[in-house]
């Protein structure tokens, strides 16, 4: 029986926000528990975040009760540890998953109905990682079957799960979504998905 897991990254620090970019104000929430209100909404098993910097203020606003806070200790190092971190957790306290789903808590355009795509794709093949497509390169969201979870889990510093998307390339769906999948990144980039 497949087994799924969705992991939405929040652990960066946001410096070019000036502010904790996970707390933001976007529709009647924030940018972090929008993120995970679309992930609880999906056909996922689990849904767990990835915290790392502002954690203490982020887990004193609260979390929806049944997601999985994972504390990254290591986030300074960049969002490979994130994921090696959200790894190492599925590998002690949930074995039996075995696809991984990654979205972004700073991309508040992502659909639950896109999530829910990725994870019916990866039922019709299981093999496959599944990626999203960004005209001149693969992204997040993306998902991963259980065979990468040990690559994944050697992850480190800097290098996201982009490095095993290139590596694999020949194993790879990559779906295009039907929003522009905008970063949160910087304060013209959060007043122009406000806009929107």
């Amino acid at each position: 029986m497949s087994h799924s897991a969705i992991i939405v990254l929040a652990a960066g620090e946001g410096s070019r926000m000036q502010q904790i970019k996970q707390l933001l104000p976007y529709k009647s929430t924030t940018l972090l528990e929008h993120a995970l209100t679309t992930a609880l909404s999906t056909q996922a098993n689990h849904t767990l975040c990835v915290l790392g910097a502002h954690s203490p203020k982020i887990l004193e606003h609260g979390l929806p009760n049944i997601v999985i806070p994972i504390e990254n200790i290591h986030w300074k190092e960049g969002m490979g540890s994130s994921i090696a971190a959200a790894l190492q957790y599925l590998n002690d306290e949930l074995p039996t998953v075995n696809t991984v789903l990654f979205t972004l808590a700073d991309q508040p355009l992502v659909t639950t109905a896109y999530l829910n795509l990725i994870l019916k794709t990866s039922k019709e093949r299981p093999t496959s990682i599944i990626a999203t497509n960004y005209e001149t390169s693969l992204g997040v969201p993306a998902l991963f079957p259980k065979r990468y979870f040990e690559i994944l889990k050697s992850l480190q510093g800097e290098t996201g799960a982009k490095s095993i998307l290139m590596a694999h390339q020949s194993q790879v769906i990559a779906l295009t979504p039907n929003f522009e999948n905008l970063d949160v990144d910087t304060p013209e980039a959060y007043q122009k998905i406000l806009k929107l």
